[in-house]
């Protein structure tokens, strides 16, 4: 659901009314677990970012990318290069989420992804806003739907 803003527009607007206001820059997604997030999709994003900053006569004061929980799992590597190492956009870090409609995932998702950011030494780096199934089965249950629901 939703209209997608584009991102251009928004950013010029922001640019001239409100300039280094700190942002949320995300993807439309469709929540699914065969998906995930890509290179290309980082690279994109991070040029969106870059066109930004480029309009502005000072630093930003930040960037939070929320990401899908049940696709930030199979992404860890594409995204810590938003908010870690030579190529991190200063004062960014990651949100993962579930969505409002969305099927919560079992516990287990949001422990993984837990761990794996952890790993990649992305601790303070990443927030959670997320929904889980209560329990074990009904979150394997939402998955399968999810997986061919989609």
């Amino acid at each position: 659901g939703g209209v997608p803003v584009p991102a251009d527009k928004f950013l010029e607007v922001v640019a001239s009314h409100c300039p280094g206001a700190p942002l949320s820059l995300g993807w439309r997604v469709r929540p699914v677990v065969r998906d995930w997030y890509t290179e290309d999709d980082v690279a994109r994003m991070r040029g969106v970012y870059e066109s930004y900053t480029a309009r502005l006569d000072s630093e930003s004061a930040g960037v939070v990318f929320p990401v899908s929980l049940r696709l930030a799992t199979k992404s860890v590597s594409a995204l810590s290069t938003l908010v870690l190492g030579a190529r991190a956009i200063p004062s960014s870090q990651l949100l993962v989420w579930t969505g409002a409609g969305e099927l919560p995932p079992p516990s287990s998702t949001l422990l993984e992804a837990r761990t794996l950011f952890q790993k990649a030494g992305l601790s303070d780096r990443v927030g959670y806003d997320c929904r889980v199934a209560e329990g074990r089965t009904s979150g394997i249950i939402n998955d399968i739907v999810v997986y061919f629901g989609n």
